[in-house]
């Protein structure tokens, strides 16, 4: 006899995307990292919001390496898109953040 016999999920397996916003977040990790030593470097005090921008990204690797599975229930997965277009949206804000304090530490 078989132990579970509900259908599996298609979305219980891993898919690109899902590798995709794995490396997001590990960039928005890394960027972070480097947009703290940088606004200390230049005696620019962002600390605390800085340390949120590392938190979030952490939390969000987090769950994704626990969860596995892509939520198909609506609010959970409008939730899950809203996260990964913010990080995305982080991930910018972070880049243009390092362009703007590289201009001002080459002075």
């Amino acid at each position: 006899p078989e132990i579970n016999m509900a259908k599996p999920s298609k979305k219980s397996n891993i898919e690109g995307f899902q590798v995709f916003f794995v490396l997001i977040y590990c960039l928005n990790i890394t960027f972070s990292i480097v947009n703290m030593s940088m606004s200390v470097r230049c005696n620019k005090t962002q600390l605390p919001s800085q340390l949120l921008r590392i938190i979030i990204p952490v939390g969000l690797l987090a769950l994704s390496s626990v969860i596995h599975m892509i939520p198909e229930k609506p609010p959970f997965s409008y939730l899950l898109w809203w996260l990964r277009w913010s990080m995305i949206y982080q991930l910018v804000v972070d880049i243009i953040d390092i362009n703007n304090m590289c201009k001002v530490y080459d002075q």
